[in-house]
């Protein structure tokens, strides 16, 4: 479910409002500080002082994704050099943040060139153009382009220049800086415990101070009610004996022995491996271990729990509180047994919002920007990430797909990757992000820089993939509660809904 706080992608509009032409044939100051102080992204408003001396409408797409908050410095790099490229991208970032008014200075200097693209624009988001000549009236060939499209013309710039949101500062400054979120608020930073599941706590309050403690119990219990939360919510994903034979490994035979001379408390604490067993007739009872079924929503789960932590001693913490959060519904989560140096997601590099606001600050082409997250976001490097086909990442994706394993995209990020498929359909051409990136992803390394991220472009998983994909999960046995036995959240037992 998305939150107050997720970008979404809007439909665009059905309708299209009229061109407005404001007349200032005074170029009184007044009128340009009105339309700057009118800027107000966030409100769906931008302002553009087109840069001076220069008619190349590439330039003026330019100008466009810098009132967008793109750093313009940077566009060379990210293959933005084209004037296509460069519509198709600010029209991307317009229609992604709202963006319903375009106020541009100077219009009355603008050539056929630019006159063609800026009715593109207007035609493929919605916008509504305020256009501002500094004449006394209006030119020949601009009456002649306007012929067949609803506009007028005023002087009145009290009318047609909206007044600056309230609270907000009359500035033409593009950047601004975000309060931290609840994942990176000031606060103290578990250190790393090294140490299984079931000792994890004790391990923890041994060897970490009070307020060190605090804050991995913290990020523990929000594991725990994570995993009670997801488990309760859904369907049980589970097999039956009669459906296990194509789960099996080879070497196992049905009517093996399930668990031998070991206990349940010998694999919870990791004295043994669980192998998977079922009795002889398909019809009889259903013998514990048997593995959990739906690996490809376990892994987007779990994919999921780490997202915004700050640190992978955050990471660990969850992934333990989970599961404990799995094991009172009878199942246990076993995630590889170096869990704290595994690579993958919420491990290889922290994706906090922070991140994510700086890579939509200073990336501007889509898909180096859906690319980047997708890496980061993955744990992988950029030659399984060129592959990705930007025609799946549309405004209904809230997960993706690599050979490496399935991941979920963080509400907070969701436009960065949805960004690419939407600029796919306002740029034809290839829909591989490798026709931007490279086939190795190279374009990423100075992406990634800009951004201030120190990322090197190889693959940082370690022992053949993410740690969330060599997760297994297993049914052990009944759950140790139901649905209406979860007391509320905050309470020291299993917080949940009833499904």
């Amino acid at each position: 479910m998305l939150t107050s706080d997720d970008h979404v992608v809007p439909t665009p509009a059905r309708t299209t409002p009229p061109i407005t032409i404001l007349l200032d044939p005074d170029d009184a100051w007044q009128i340009t500080a009105d339309a700057l102080a009118a800027h107000a992204p966030a409100h769906g408003r931008i302002t553009v002082h087109p840069t001076p001396g220069i008619t190349d409408d590439r330039v003026l797409a330019h100008d466009l994704l810098a009132a967008l908050g793109k750093q313009a410095t940077h566009l060379n790099v990210q293959h933005l050099t084209t004037s296509g490229a460069a519509w198709a991208a600010a029209a991307t970032w317009m229609i992604l943040g709202n963006t319903t008014t375009l106020i541009l200075l100077r219009a009355h200097l603008m050539g056929a060139q630019r006159w063609k693209r800026l009715l593109w624009l207007r035609e493929e988001t919605g916008v509504h153009l305020v256009l501002i000549h500094h004449t006394g009236t209006v030119a020949h060939t601009t009456r002649a382009r306007l012929a067949d499209i609803e506009h007028r013309i005023t002087r009145d710039h009290h009318e047609c220049l909206p007044p600056p949101p309230p609270g907000t500062e009359q500035s033409h400054d593009h950047n601004h800086d975000r309060a931290p979120a609840h994942d990176e608020a000031a606060a103290p930073s578990p250190a790393m415990v090294d140490a299984p599941f079931p000792r994890y706590r004790a391990e923890a309050y041994r060897r970490l101070t009070a307020a060190e403690f605090a804050q991995a119990d913290a990020e523990y219990r929000r594991g725990l009610q994570a995993a009670c939360a997801w488990l309760t919510s859904r369907a049980t994903c589970e097999t039956s004996p009669a459906q296990q034979d194509a789960l099996l490994p080879i070497q196992t035979e049905r009517g093996f022995s399930v668990w031998g001379e070991a206990t349940l408390v010998d694999h919870v604490l990791g004295r043994t491996r669980l192998q998977p067993s079922v009795d002889g007739a398909d019809d009889g009872p259903q013998r514990y271990p048997y593995p959990w079924s739906d690996t490809i929503q376990l892994e987007v789960f779990l994919s999921e729990l780490v997202l915004g932590a700050p640190t992978r001693a955050h990471s660990v913490a969850r992934v333990r509180g989970a599961q404990a959060g799995f094991l009172l519904h009878g199942l246990l989560l076993q995630p590889p047994d170096d869990l704290v140096a595994a690579g993958g997601p919420g491990m290889s590099y922290p994706f906090t919002r922070d991140v994510a606001d700086r890579i939509r600050s200073q990336l501007a082409h889509p898909y180096v920007t859906a690319a980047l997250v997708i890496a980061l976001l993955s744990g992988t490097g950029g030659q399984h990430v060129s592959e990705v086909d930007a025609r799946k990442l549309d405004a209904s994706a809230s997960q993706f797909t690599l050979a490496s394993g399935h991941y979920a995209i963080p509400g907070y990020c969701r436009d960065l990757v949805r960004a690419a498929g939407l600029y796919c359909r306002l740029a034809p051409g290839s829909r591989r992000l490798r026709a931007v990136i490279g086939e190795h992803g190279a374009a990423l390394v100075p992406a990634a820089a800009t951004c201030g991220i120190e990322w090197d472009n190889s693959s940082l998983l370690v022992n053949g993939g993410p740690w969330h994909v060599w997760t297994g999960c297993w049914r052990v046995g009944e759950p140790l509660h139901e649905w209406h036995d979860i007391p509320p959240r905050g309470t020291r037992h299993c917080p949940g809904q009833r499904p």
